[in-house]
């Protein structure tokens, strides 16, 4: 049984899932924060997307009507992006395999070097819904690294069979479906997932929190177990994430 294995990366904050209706996301959403978004995605994300060990995927950029412009115009110096401007119905239904898996991940997030190695091998044995809940966070504005759990993770996989992806109005709806009975499979102690905090994070400004700020800072270290601190220790923490040392840098306005 041939399977298409698909990252879904979105860059799109203003149509998934009806969030554009938030006020918070109508204030935030600019062609500034586009900008910055999609230099985050190339600088950070697409780096750790690129350094998979298992590189038989394919990785699908939701990007917004609206500033569509910014999007098409910025260069990723890379062929393995596609940019997607109608949430898949043209490319998956190009799509010729018996079933697809596809794993969500965020424009802002980084995976680890054998995240889709590990996907490939649990579909392999047959599970259709797994998620990632235990995960670490690294704030790039005051350089350190926490935990975090997510009761209900967005870093989720769904297998779908071709009778289901090719029928874009079943597809649309179940692929966002099952976040909340998907089962972890990986173990906490090896997060796969890391978080980053940045100036613009758009759960931080949500929530009305600033990743900046020394409030923060010390909330961090007073809830999280796992903190890791010092350079050269995050440099060694995120090299499997395709983070280099050049990449952490002691500046806080990043």
């Amino acid at each position: 049984m041939k399977t298409q294995f698909i990252l879904h990366c979105w860059l799109d904050v203003e149509g998934i899932l009806g969030v554009s209706k938030k006020p918070f996301m109508k204030k935030l959403r600019s062609g500034t924060w586009t900008k910055r978004r999609i230099h985050i995605f190339k600088n950070y994300t697409l780096r750790s997307l690129l350094n998979q060990s298992f590189d038989d995927f394919r990785i699908f950029l939701f990007c917004g009507q609206r500033f569509r412009a910014i999007t098409e115009g910025f260069d990723l110096e890379t062929d393995r992006v596609e940019k997607i401007y109608d949430y898949g119905q043209r490319v998956y239904q190009e799509i010729e395999a018996d079933r697809v898996s596809i794993m969500r991940i965020d424009s802002d997030d980084l995976f680890h070097e054998k995240m889709m190695m590990n996907i490939k091998s649990f579909v392999s044995d047959g599970h259709k819904m797994f998620s990632f809940r235990h995960v670490i966070q690294w704030n790039i504005l005051r350089n350190f690294i926490s935990d975090i759990v997510f009761p209900v993770s967005p870093f989720t996989n769904h297998v779908f069979p071709k009778a289901v992806y090719k029928n874009f109005d079943l597809f649309q709806m179940l692929q966002f479906g099952g976040y909340r009975s998907a089962p972890e499979l990986w173990p906490k102690k090896f997060p796969r997932v890391c978080v980053i905090r940045h100036r613009e994070n758009v759960t931080w400004t949500r929530i009305g929190k600033d990743p900046r700020s020394n409030r923060y800072f010390h909330e961090e270290m007073v809830k999280r177990n796992n903190i890791i601190l010092g350079r050269s220790a995050i440099i060694k923490r995120l090299k499997p994430f395709g983070i280099s040392a050049e990449m952490v840098s002691k500046r806080k306005d990043q």
